[in-house]
């Protein structure tokens, strides 16, 4: 058993305002927004940041993001991860609701990673959440949960097998908000007739057998 201080640390995310944020103006914010219930990205939870932020509040692709606020009292997104997708720009910034994880030379990303989301830590990370109305996590009881870790060549090998699924799973994320957006775009265009369709000729056969 390794406790978690050994192989990883953290940095906190940025206090901000609501002046600060914008849907269009500044640098990528990574709120908890972006993480999806139970773990992963959501990228449609992007907002933008103006305001001033330190070394220690940057992320870029591939960093792993914890949830250690939650406003649901079934833990949906508290000790959750996430590894921040292609978001259009070199840099992000994380809120103060969340945590970034930085592995140690003895453990892989993509390990770690795993480890938390698909392996339970999060889940008993979770519990060492309290609040009233709103969840808060002690990042320091994040450090002091144990773990079991394999060999460093188990690890390599697993890395080396799951690296290209998260590439393919981040491009498709990307590939469907893309056509959730245009999809959303089309609709209201299609239903007030604004977009005439009626001389498309498609057969009923051809709709049931796409």
């Amino acid at each position: 058993m390794c406790p978690l201080r050994c192989i990883i640390a953290y940095n906190r995310g940025k206090s901000y305002t609501s002046k600060e944020l914008s849907d269009d103006v500044g640098l990528p914010f990574v709120n908890l927004k972006n993480i999806a219930s139970f773990g992963g990205f959501r990228v449609d939870g992007l907002k933008r940041f103006s305001g001033k932020y330190k070394d220690s509040h940057v992320v870029r692709t591939g960093d792993i993001v914890m949830a250690v606020t939650d406003m649901t009292q079934e833990r949906r997104l508290v000790g959750s991860v996430a590894l921040v997708e292609n978001i259009g720009n070199e840099i992000a910034v994380i809120s103060m609701d969340l945590i970034k994880l930085i592995p140690n030379n003895s453990i892989q990303k993509d390990y770690l990673y795993s480890m938390f989301r698909y392996s339970g830590v999060s889940r008993a990370i979770a519990e060492y959440a309290n609040g009233v109305n709103v969840l808060h996590l002690n990042p320091e009881n994040v450090l002091q949960e144990t773990v079991l870790l394999p060999d460093n060549k188990t690890v390599g090998l697993f890395g080396q097998i799951v690296s290209p699924m998260f590439l393919k799973m981040s491009m498709l994320n990307r590939k469907n908000l893309m056509l959730c957006k245009n999809r959303d775009h089309l609709l209201p265009s299609l239903i007030s007739g604004d977009i005439d369709v009626s001389n498309i000729d498609i057969s009923v056969w051809e709709v049931q057998n796409a």
